[in-house]
């Protein structure tokens, strides 16, 4: 269980309190500056936050690192690699918790011929391709996912679309941040909305529906159906 209790940080976040069992997927949601990546950093322990983010009973912050790591963990949006390793050897160098199956990882990400590459030398898609596999080797209890489907073409949406839907099974807790709306719909168990530093609402997926427009501050339209759901800003031809 993720308790997360009066979290507070530099006026960026005010008394956020939430929990959620593991098996489940959070989608993070608000507009810019809403604080989204700084709730995912606070949970992770990588702030000096006021309040308590707790897992199983324990304070994350508090943990040994190693520990921590195998507990929760964290897909940044974007790092600068400027770095003269391989691929090889950065996942070999950041995963010493579990070295087994990073080459079984990138080949089921489909980029087992990035191992002998710089990281350096990769392009946006590749790098976020290469954060996500050194995450999936770990394989923390809790997933931290950061705009996990920004840099990335369709046919690896559907694939990271499929790895979360995996995670749940295997009774991960997933948290995952992202401006696209369908994709959190399409992914998704609970929905967390910030606005003005604040939590919004912490709820399933009809009452994220009716507070997107006050968490974005602007119309948008929902097409539904039984089973499909999808939303897009209202803008008007001139």
């Amino acid at each position: 269980m993720l308790e997360v209790k009066g979290l507070c940080y530099k006026g960026v976040l005010k008394d956020i309190a939430f929990s959620t069992p593991p098996g489940k997927v959070v989608g993070i949601a608000g507009r810019n500056g809403a604080g989204k990546t700084t709730l995912l950093r606070c949970i992770g322990g990588y702030h000096h936050y006021r309040g308590s983010v707790k897992w199983n009973g324990k304070e994350i912050r508090k943990l040994p690192l190693k520990e921590r790591t195998t507990t929760v963990n964290y897909l940044p949006q974007s790092v600068d690699m400027m770095f003269p390793f391989t691929v090889a050897e950065f996942l070999k160098a950041s995963v010493p918790v579990c070295r087994k199956g990073i080459e079984e990882t990138l080949e089921f990400l489909r980029i087992s011929h990035l191992l002998s590459r710089r990281v350096d030398s990769l392009s946006g898609g590749e790098k976020a391709k290469v954060l996500l596999a050194r995450l999936l080797v770990i394989d923390p209890s809790v997933y931290l996912l950061d705009e996990p489907t920004a840099f990335l073409d369709l046919e690896v949406l559907s694939l990271v679309a499929g790895i979360i839907a995996r995670l749940k099974e295997k009774g991960r807790l997933v948290l995952l941040t992202s401006h696209d709306v369908n994709f959190l719909l399409g992914v998704c168990d609970l929905f967390l909305g910030l606005k003005n530093s604040r939590l919004y609402f912490f709820a399933g997926r009809q009452e994220f529906l009716e507070s997107l427009e006050e968490i974005y501050s602007t119309e948008v339209f929902v097409w539904q159906t039984e089973e499909e759901v999808f939303v897009r800003p209202v803008w008007r031809r001139t």
